[in-house]
């Protein structure tokens, strides 16, 4: 699977919301406890796994419902929280706040130091 488009996460994030429960949650429900959660949100998971399996603007809104049916006929309910762990951990954005941290760190007046190194490699 690959990192969900914009318009993709939106989607997820819509469904994610409507459950409520994390995944921590659910690690820690009983048999019957998670029994109850399938029956009650197993649509909703199909579907947030096949947004993120289907992408684009309309692939993903014309072949959700058929590949989240696929989803449910086909994968157990095991490979199924699996598949919608991994796809609400490529929803992070905190990589994108690394790459800005590290940018305000850098100094735009200052030159690089390899520039310098071989600047004075050149001169020797």
């Amino acid at each position: 699977m690959k990192i969900p488009t914009t318009r993709s996460l939106i989607r997820i994030s819509k469904r994610y919301l409507r459950i409520g429960v994390t995944p921590e949650e659910y690690d820690e429900y009983n048999l019957d406890q998670r029994i109850r959660f399938v029956f009650l949100h197993g649509k909703d998971i199909s579907r947030i796994v096949a947004y993120g399996i289907v992408r684009g603007p309309i692939l993903g809104r014309l072949l959700n419902r058929p590949v989240a049916w696929m989803l449910r006929e086909l994968m157990t309910p095991d490979e199924l929280s699996s598949a919608w762990r991994q796809i609400l951990s490529s929803t992070s954005t905190t990589s994108f706040g690394i790459i800005i941290a590290s940018a305000a760190a850098l100094n735009k007046m200052q030159p690089l130091a390899s520039r310098n190194e071989s600047a004075n490699e050149t001169r020797s």
